[in-house]
C-alpha cells in the first residue's frame, strides 16, 4: 500500500521549485528533518513552510498546537474521496511539520485525488461550510483565515503536494500620526459602525457567503496604531474616532468594497483641537498579504514574483579582490539586489509588465556599469493601458539596508528619455516621500519634492551619470518590511535608459 505525502507549502516555497522533490519516502527531507511513514495509519506527515511571502497575521511562524483541515477530492471533481473531509493534522516543529491527529489522507493503486486545505482548524463544520465571524477582534491570528488548493493531482505514487495558502481576509491598518510640535492624544479608539461580522466560507472550494449580520466595531489604538481583519466584500466608506474622550465623525472621500487577502492602510493627523482629522491614504508594499491597494492614482500591475531570499551578506576575506570602479559592495547597495546582480526583493507586482508591449522594463546582462547587469526600461507606457494610472511603478522594493545614519541615496543613469523619473522613499510611517529627477545632462543632487512630477528630459550623451538623493531629515523605514524605495516613470513618453547600483551612504 503506498500513500501520499500531502506537504502543506505556502508562496515562496512553491515558487522556489523544488525543495522537497529529493525527499525519499523514509529518512531525512531536504531541510534535514525526519520525515518517516507515519505508522499509525500508512501515511505521510504534511510539511507547511510559512515565509516572508506569505505569512499569517502574527508572524512567519507555525506555534505549538496550530492545526489544519485537509480535505480530498476524487480528480478532476468536487466528490469527496473516501470520506476525506476535514482531516485534522497538528503541528510538532515551528517550521511546520504536521503530523494527522487521527488518521491521514492514504491513496491506493490507481486512485488520484485533489487536495485542499485551510487554517485554523474548525472540527464542528457542517459539510464544507465555514462560519466566520469577526465581531471579535481581540485576537488576529484566530480570524487569519488561509486556504489554498493542491497545484498537482496526487496518485499513490505522489511524495508532495504543494498548496499555496493566501489569506482569505481583509486586514486595515489605521495609523496615527501628529504634526511637528504636537503630540497625539493619550486616549485614541476607533469605531466602524454597521460592518458585517458573519459570513460563510466554502473550505473546499474556496467560496465566501457574505451574510447580512451587521455590529460596530471599536478598538483601542496601542503606539499609535490599531489593526483590524473584516470580510471580502463588505464596504467601507467611514468611521468614527474617539480622541481624548472627543468624538470625530469621518467620511472617506470614496467608498471601499473589501478584497480578499488584500491589506488596506490609512493614516490620520488629528488636529490640535481634536476636532478633526486629515487622511493620508497610503500604498503599502505588502509581501505577506498578497495584494496591495493604493490611493494615490496608481493602479496595480504585473504578475506575482518571488520575493527572494534576503542574502545576509559575507563579510570580505583576505584575498578577495575589491570590487571595480563604480561597482557597489553588498554593504552600500539600497537594498537587495539593487545591483541587478542578484534577486530583487519586490512587492507582489514585481517589475513593471506592459500587456501591450509598448515598453520594455527588463534585467539584462552586460547593459549595467562596468559591463554587468543593469535594469533597461526602453519604450513607451501607452496612455489607455490604465485609465487611472498615467504614471507607474517600474518596481517597488521591500526590502532595505538603510540605518538611522543613512544620509543620502544613489544611482547611476544612462540614456535618453522624453520624461523624467519620480523616486518615492519611504519613511518610518510608511509615508513616501518624493523625489523628481527633472532635466539630465549631468550628474545631479535631489532634494525631497511636496509630490510626483516627471516634467523634464534625460540626455547622458551616452556616459553614465550620477544621481543622489539628499534624505537628510528623513526618518527612514528601516524595519526591513513594507515598502523602501519606488521608482516612476512618466506615461507617455518615450523612454530607452539604464539604471544600476542603487546605493546607500
Amino acid at each position: 500500500m503506498k500513500t501520499i505525502s500531502t506537504k502543506i507549502l505556502s508562496g515562496a516555497v512553491l515558487l522556489g521549485g523544488v525543495l522537497f522533490a529529493s525527499c525519499q519516502r523514509t529518512g531525512v527531507n531536504a531541510s534535514g528533518l525526519v520525515n518517516p511513514i507515519d505508522t499509525r495509519d500508512g501515511s505521510f506527515t504534511i510539511v507547511g513552510n510559512l515565509s516572508d511571502y506569505q505569512t499569517r497575521a502574527h508572524d512567519a511562524v507555525w506555534d505549538a498546537g496550530d492545526q489544519i483541515g485537509v480535505f480530498a477530492f476524487t480528480a478532476g471533481t468536487s466528490n469527496l474521496f473516501n470520506n476525506f473531509a476535514n482531516v485534522q493534522y497538528n503541528t510538532v516543529d515551528v517550521a511546520g511539520i504536521f503530523k494527522a491527529a487521527n488518521g491521514g489522507v492514504v491513496l491506493k493503486g490507481t486512485e488520484k485525488a485533489d487536495i485542499t486545505a485551510y487554517y485554523p482548524f474548525a472540527s464542528g463544520l457542517n459539510g464544507n461550510t465555514y462560519v466566520v465571524n469577526v465581531s471579535d477582534q481581540s485576537d488576529l491570528k484566530k480570524l487569519d483565515l488561509l486556504w489554498g488548493k493542491g497545484t498537482l493531482t496526487a496518485d499513490a505514487t505522489t511524495q508532495t503536494v504543494p498548496v499555496k495558502f493566501a489569506h482569505k481576509l481583509s486586514l486595515i491598518q489605521i495609523r496615527f500620526t501628529s504634526k511637528a510640535g504636537e503630540t497625539l492624544p493619550a486616549s485614541i479608539k476607533a469605531s466602524l459602525k454597521g460592518v458585517k461580522t458573519v459570513a460563510t466560507f466554502d473550505v473546499a472550494s474556496g467560496a465566501f457567503t457574505l451574510g447580512e449580520t451587521t455590529g460596530d466595531i471599536t478598538l483601542p489604538a496601542k503606539d499609535g496604531a490599531l489593526s483590524l481583519i473584516l470580510l471580502p466584500g463588505d464596504v467601507l466608506s467611514g468611521l468614527e474616532f474617539d480622541f481624548d474622550g472627543k468624538v470625530v465623525p469621518f467620511k472617506f472621500p470614496e467608498v471601499y468594497t473589501l478584497k480578499e487577502n488584500t491589506k488596506y492602510t490609512f493614516t490620520f493627523t488629528p488636529t490640535k483641537d481634536l476636532k478633526s482629522v486629515t487622511l493620508q491614504v497610503d500604498g503599502s508594499s505588502i509581501s505577506d498579504w498578497g495584494s496591495e491597494v493604493t490611493f494615490e492614482g496608481d493602479v496595480p500591475y504585473g504578475d506575482v514574483v518571488d520575493p527572494g531570499t534576503p542574502d545576509p551578506g559575507t563579510p570580505e576575506e583576505p584575498g578577495v579582490p575589491a570590487p571595480e570602479p563604480g561597482t557597489p559592495s553588498e554593504l552600500s547597495l539600497a537594498f537587495q539586489g539593487g545591483d541587478f546582480e542578484s534577486d530583487l526583493k519586490l512587492n507582489n507586482f514585481g517589475l513593471l509588465k506592459d500587456k501591450t508591449n509598448g515598453l520594455t522594463v527588463a534585467i539584462e546582462d552586460k547593459e549595467g556599469v562596468n559591463g554587468s547587469k543593469g535594469l533597461v526600461i526602453k519604450g513607451t507606457w501607452p496612455k489607455d493601458s490604465y485609465p487611472k494610472n498615467k504614471n507607474p511603478y517600474l518596481f517597488t522594493s521591500i526590502d532595505s539596508k538603510a540605518t538611522a545614519s543613512t544620509k543620502s541615496m544613489s544611482f547611476m543613469l544612462k540614456g535618453t528619455a522624453e520624461g523624467a523619473i519620480s523616486i518615492n522613499v519611504y519613511d518610518n510611517t510608511a509615508k513616501y516621500v518624493p523625489f523628481n529627477l527633472g532635466t539630465v545632462n549631468g550628474e545631479k543632487t535631489l532634494s525631497k519634492a511636496a509630490s510626483n512630477q516627471y516634467s523634464g528630459s534625460i540626455d547622458t550623451k551616452g556616459e553614465w551619470v550620477k544621481i543622489t538623493l539628499n534624505l537628510e531629515g528623513i526618518e527612514l523605514n528601516t524595519t526591513g518590511t513594507g515598502s523602501t524605495f519606488a521608482f516612476k516613470i512618466a506615461g507617455d513618453k518615450n523612454y530607452d535608459i539604464v539604471i544600476d547600483n542603487i546605493e546607500l551612504k
